[in-house]
């Protein structure tokens, strides 16, 4: 892979010496800048990814995403329906938000139920794409508003595919050449290959699906890919939105938009994802999809399900809310995100910050933000994507895992440890990058400085988003209000029904049986009538749906699913011409700013 463009990094380790003499700031604002509003579609986009309604609702009551895009899957291998599909495009539009159609598989797939499995890619683009477009068709008459259709997803993980990453290309570009004939309005949108990685072999995939779409005369309305893991910054410091725009006009294609069709903090199980990590990580990478100019932005996911999770708060999954509907941190970071995202964006200048540093301000008329955080989840990830992104190999790293360990401990020069001739000065740079992380993530306290231009009155408030604040998980109240919750709903209906029907004189035999049958969803039940059958059946499937789309609303409304208000002192100060906070590692603080009013 060509090197295209120098990282952001590269310049940024030259800010990391100690200063002796005057203290460099980690960013600069300046508030008399001319704003940029900031697009619904950069921070409300979602995937659904088989979310109850009830998890949907709430998210979207407090949220109000309206201009977002959601994603929505269809998997055409084994035999899947589109009832869900159709459920979710109605909750999707009485939210306010768009679509964007996610296709992949292939109908004569009949045996893809394993996450392992080589997805068949279909031989006859033009064909698969009328069953996408006859699909698309029935959101559009189900009333959703179809903005965009994503071809296929992560062709560069080996299991989504079971042909050659050209042979892919190929496809790629003969179903969205064909999608075009039958949306020629240029609505919706058709792009993709929605790639697993931003750099490696998920770049590769994007380079070969727009070098086929160009022979084709195919271009590509956008370009997706995916994030997990690594920094929060890594899209800022390794320039993907200029990356890939440049790479498409090397290929011929106008100006693409982007799409960051699927990111989280890391894949599961991860206890991070429950804790104020996520919320960190979460207000760090939208920060950087709002600098770096890239158009929509959609999180994995909503909900935790049963497929990951095996309980609340297990570490099992990526969901905004838990198994049984409780919200996580991140939730409390979103909302963050929204109130900062209510003024055009001021641009922030990053001076000395480290890469785990990010800060988004934003301000009109007389009234402002700034939000930052403190995101260190995953540097060696991010390492290897510095790496790829100056087309390093890491081929001969293979079986030398211990002497690359003592490489980033300064134990190894590169030579010493077998680095390729000419890329020494890259391998130097990855080696300071993580000692300068190591100290980062040691300290228990972070003082980070903002210069500002144009300066504020004064502090109106401050939230924040730490391991003590704003952090359902380790809130005791919460918890304790949580707990009759987490049996999860067929549990609690069981119960309630049972207390129903013994009110009502049922006889003690009866209920016996009932309550084991109901516990194991078994409604039928020898002994009752089949008249008192039906109705149990009935009871059960509203209950437990009454439930499940309760809890979620319920557990939001808590005092721990707002972001807390502190004592701003603790937080924030006004000092020197600079904001000045305290931010240790996984915390996330927004401080809201005024200027007084000239008579």
């Amino acid at each position: 892979m060509l090197r295209l463009l120098t990282p952001v990094w590269a310049s940024l380790l030259l800010t990391l010496v100690p200063l002796t003499s005057v203290q460099e700031p980690d960013f600069q604002v300046d508030f008399s800048a001319k704003g940029r509003a900031i697009s619904p579609t950069q921070i409300y986009g979602m995937n659904e990814h088989n979310t109850s309604d009830g998890a949907m609702r709430a998210w979207g009551e407090r949220l109000q995403p309206a201009g977002g895009m959601m994603r929505i899957w269809r998997n055409y291998y084994a035999g899947s329906g589109f009832k869900q599909q159709l459920h979710a495009a109605e909750l999707i539009t009485k939210l306010g938000m768009d679509v964007l159609f996610i296709a992949r598989g292939d109908p004569s797939d009949t045996g893809n139920a394993s996450r392992d499995a080589n997805m068949i890619v279909p031989e006859d683009g033009a064909a698969w794409a009328k069953l996408v477009a006859a699909d698309v068709r029935r959101l559009q008459r189900a009333g959703a508003r179809v903005r965009a259709i994503e071809i296929w997803d992560e062709p560069d993980m080996k299991h989504h595919v079971n042909c050659s990453l050209e042979e892919f290309a190929v496809f790629f570009a003969e179903a969205g050449l064909a999608l075009r004939k039958e949306f020629p309005s240029g609505s919706p949108t058709i792009g993709g290959p929605a790639a697993a990685s931003i750099s490696g072999a998920g770049y590769k995939s994007i380079e070969l699906c727009l070098a086929e779409s160009a022979k084709i005369g195919f271009h590509p309305d956008f370009l997706s890919f995916h994030l997990y893991g690594g920094f929060a910054t890594d899209l800022e410091l390794y320039r993907t939105a200029e990356g890939l725009r440049k790479l498409a006009e090397k290929y011929g294609h106008p100006e693409p938009e982007l799409d960051l069709s699927e990111w989280s903090l890391e894949m599961p199980p991860d206890e991070r994802l429950d804790g104020p990590e996520a919320a960190a990580f979460f207000v760090g990478v939208t920060t950087a999809v709002i600098d770096t100019g890239i158009n929509h932005s959609e999180f994995f996911f909503i909900e935790d399900g049963e497929w990951e999770s095996a309980a609340d708060f297990d570490g099992g999954s990526v969901g905004i809310f838990t198994l049984h509907g409780a919200p996580k941190a991140i939730f409390n970071g979103m909302q963050m995100v929204k109130m900062a995202a209510q003024y055009p964006q001021i641009p922030a200048k990053r001076v000395s910050g480290t890469p785990n540093l990010s800060l988004l301000a934003t301000r009109q008329g007389n009234s402002g933000f700034i939000l930052g955080a403190n995101s260190i989840v995953g540097v060696h990830k991010s390492i290897r994507r510095m790496l790829n992104s100056q087309g390093t190999s890491l081929d001969f790293l293979k079986g030398k895992e211990g002497r690359l360990r003592k490489f980033f401990k300064g134990g190894l020069t590169p030579k010493q440890l077998g680095v390729p001739a000419g890329d020494e000065e890259i391998w130097l740079a990855a080696q300071e990058f993580v000692s300068t992380i190591k100290k980062e993530s040691e300290d228990d306290s972070r003082e980070v400085r903002v210069a500002l231009h144009d300066f504020p009155t004064r502090i109106v408030e401050v939230r924040v988003v730490d391991q003590d604040h704003s952090n359902p998980r380790d809130d005791a109240a919460f918890r304790a209000a949580f707990l009759p919750f987490e049996a999860g709903p067929n549990q609690l209906a069981a119960r309630n029904l049972i207390k129903r029907y013994q009110a009502e004189g049922v006889s003690t035999k009866q209920l016996t049986l009932l309550e084991e049958a109901l516990k194991s969803k078994k409604v039928k039940v020898s002994g009752l009538s089949p008249e008192f059958s039906a109705r149990v059946r009935a009871d059960f499937q509203m209950e437990t749906e009454r439930i499940a789309d309760t809890t979620p609303y319920k557990m939001s409304q808590h005092e721990a699913a707002y972001p807390a208000v502190v004592k701003s002192s603790d937080y924030a100060r006004l000092a020197d011409g600079h904001l000045i906070l305290n931010m240790p590692k996984d915390t996330t603080v927004l401080v809201s700013l005024e200027w007084a009013t000239s008579d």
